[in-house]
């Protein structure tokens, strides 16, 4: 037996009602991190401003992780790794620049080459 096909007063097709499922929304806590994360790789160049995009990335991506295992009916989750994971990388590329950039003002003038 085949399911009748829900049909309006023209006769034209008529979706399912689905306003009994909430519809999540993206949190806004997990786009934010996405994209302090893609803004933090751009700023690495300047390893203090990578640094600190980056750090808030991470916080605000394992913010709204959390927010998603306390019940909050939001999606996004895969934004908030996103941007834990850019944030995390942008911020590990910055504190290798900053000690590179530290150990070559520490270089004594004698140093062959300098």
């Amino acid at each position: 037996m085949e399911k009748a096909v829900p049909l309006d007063e023209g006769g034209r097709f008529m979706p399912e009602d689905r306003s009994s499922e909430q519809a999540k929304r993206t949190s806004a806590k997990a786009v934010a991190s996405l994209i302090l994360g893609i803004m933090s790789l751009l700023g690495f160049g300047c390893f203090i401003f990578g640094a600190a995009l980056g750090s808030v990335a991470m916080l605000l991506g394992y913010s709204a992780i959390l927010d998603m295992r306390r019940g909050v009916r939001a999606g996004g989750k895969g934004y908030a790794r996103a941007g834990i994971i850019l944030g995390a990388a942008s911020t590990a590329w910055a504190l290798v620049v900053g000690v590179l950039v530290l150990l070559g003002a520490m270089m004594p003038p004698s140093w062959p080459g300098r």
